[in-house]
C-alpha cells in the first residue's frame, strides 16, 4: 500500500495490520557510513582488481630510485668522499692480503702495524663487484647502488608485511625526507649496509625473533664499525611497546647484545676492533671538545647543524615529526604496541640527527616506516584501492 504524500506522521504510526502495511512498505531510511571504508571502500570493491596495475606503481618507483642513484654514482668522475677509494682497494686486495694486520699505506697511522677491518663483511661483499671493471671503484660504486635499492625494497616488504596501506608511497617518502639523507645513501661506505641490517632488526623486533636477533646481531659486529646501533634500534621501541600495555619484551635486547658480543669476541681482528671504538671516541672528544676539527680532518657528519640549517635541509623530516605529534595528541584509536615502538625509535634518531648529523640516515627510513603504520592504524580500511579512488 503507498503512503500518500500528505500523510500525517500520526497515520504513519498507526498500530494495527493496516498501519504495519503501511510502514512496512516504506523505503529503508540509509544507514549513516560507520567508517571511512563504507564511504569509499564499498564502490570500488565492485571494481576488477588487476595484479599488473598493483606491481606496475612498485616497478615505477624502483626503476626511477635506480636511475637516481646511478646518476648521482656515475655521472660524476668519481665519488663525492675519500672513503670510498680505501673500501674498493681494500676489498680489491682482499684475497691477496687476506686477514692481515699489516696496512703499510698508511705509514703516520696505526693501522701501520696493528691494521684492524672494522666493516670485514662488507668488504668481502664488495668484493666481486670490483672485479666487474678497470677500476675497482666503478664495482664498489655498482655495488653501492645495489645495496642502496635494498634499503628501499626492505623499507617496501617490511610496511607491506605489516599491512601498510601504499607502501610504493612511504617508500617515495623516504627518498624525499631531505638531500644530507641522499648525500649518505650515495656514499661508498659501510653504512649504507648499515641502513639496511638496521631494517631487518626492526622487523625482527616488531615479530620478537629473538634468535633472529641474536645472528643478526653477530652479523652486525662483522659488517659496521660501531654494531651497537642494533641496541640503540632495540631499546627506544622495547621501551614504546612496553608503553603501549604489551609487556616488556627484555628478550629482545638481551639476544641483540650477545649477538654483538660473540661477533666481536670471535671476530678475525679482535681485540682490535675495541681498541678501534676507544680511537673513535677519542677523536671525538678531541675534535668537538677543543675545535680540533680542522687539525684531525674530521668529517662535518660528526657535528651537529644549526637549527636552521637542519630545517632547511630536512622540512619534510621535520614536519613528520609535528604531524606524529598532532596525530598523538588527535588520534581517536589506540596505536598498535608496534607502532608506539618504531614512534619512539623514529622520535629517537631525529634527535639523535640534531646531536650527530650523520644520523639521518636512520632517521629517514624509520620515519617513513612509522608513518606508514600509523595511518595504517588510523584507518584499517585503507588501502591502495581507497587512495585511488579518493584521487579519481
Amino acid at each position: 500500500t503507498r503512503v500518500p504524500k500528505n500523510a500525517s506522521n500520526a497515520s504513519m504510526r498507526s498500530t494495527g495490520p493496516a498501519g504495519a502495511r503501511r510502514v512496512s512498505s516504506l523505503p529503508a531510511r540509509p544507514r549513516p557510513p560507520r567508517n571511512l571504508g563504507d564511504t569509499i571502500m564499498l564502490p570500488w570493491r565492485a571494481m576488477p582488481s588487476s595484479p599488473l596495475l598493483r606491481a606496475l606503481w612498485p616497478a615505477l618507483a624502483f626503476a626511477y630510485l635506480a636511475c637516481f642513484l646511478a646518476t648521482a654514482h656515475f655521472v660524476p668522475e668519481g665519488p663525492r668522499e675519500r672513503d670510498g677509494y680505501y673500501h674498493a682497494q681494500v676489498s680489491r686486495t682482499l684475497l691477496s692480503r687476506g686477514v692481515s694486520r699489516s696496512f703499510p699505506w698508511t705509514q703516520q697511522s696505526s693501522w701501520k702495524e696493528g691494521y684492524c677491518d672494522k666493516e670485514f663483511l662488507y668488504h668481502v661483499a664488495m668484493a666481486p663487484f670490483t672485479y666487474l671493471t678497470g677500476e675497482p671503484i666503478r664495482g664498489a660504486q655498482i655495488f653501492t647502488t645495489l645495496l642502496s635499492l635494498c634499503a628501499f625494497g626492505l623499507l617496501f616488504f617490511i610496511l607491506r608485511r605489516h599491512g601498510a596501506p601504499a607502501p610504493t608511497l612511504f617508500v617515495l617518502l623516504m627518498a624525499t625526507m631531505g638531500g644530507g639523507f641522499w648525500v649518505r645513501l650515495t656514499m661508498v661506505r659501510s653504512h649504507v649496509l648499515s641502513i639496511s641490517l638496521a631494517l631487518i632488526g626492526l622487523h625482527l623486533l616488531m615479530e620478537r625473533r629473538h634468535r633472529a636477533l641474536l645472528i643478526l646481531g653477530f652479523v652486525y659486529a662483522w659488517s659496521y664499525t660501531f654494531p651497537f646501533v642494533l641496541l640503540m634500534f632495540a631499546a627506544p621501541f622495547v621501551v614504546g611497546r612496553a608503553l603501549a600495555g604489551d609487556g616488556l619484551d627484555w628478550k629482545s635486547p638481551l639476544f641483540a647484545t650477545v649477538g654483538v658480543g660473540l661477533g666481536l669476541a670471535i671476530h678475525p681482528y679482535t681485540p682490535l676492533t675495541l681498541e678501534t671504538f676507544l680511537t673513535l671516541l677519542k677523536i671525538i672528544r678531541v675534535g668537538a671538545g677543543s675545535g680540533g676539527g680542522e687539525l684531525f680532518g674530521l668529517g662535518r657528519e660528526i657535528y651537529a647543524y644549526p637549527t636552521r640549517m637542519f630545517l632547511m635541509l630536512y622540512p619534510l623530516l621535520t614536519l613528520s615529526v609535528f604531524g606524529l605529534l598532532l596525530w598523538g595528541f588527535l588520534r581517536r584509536r589506540a596505536p598498535r604496541p608496534e607502532t608506539l615502538g618504531l614512534l619512539c625509535v623514529a622520535i629517537f634518531w631525529v634527535l639523535m640527527s640534531f646531536v650527530f648529523s650523520r644520523f639521518v640516515e636512520y632517521a629517514a627510513p624509520v620515519m617513513a616506516l612509522t608513518l606508514g603504520l600509523v595511518l595504517r592504524d588510523t584507518f584499517p580500511e585503507l588501502s591502495f584501492a581507497t587512495l585511488r579512488a579518493l584521487w579519481r
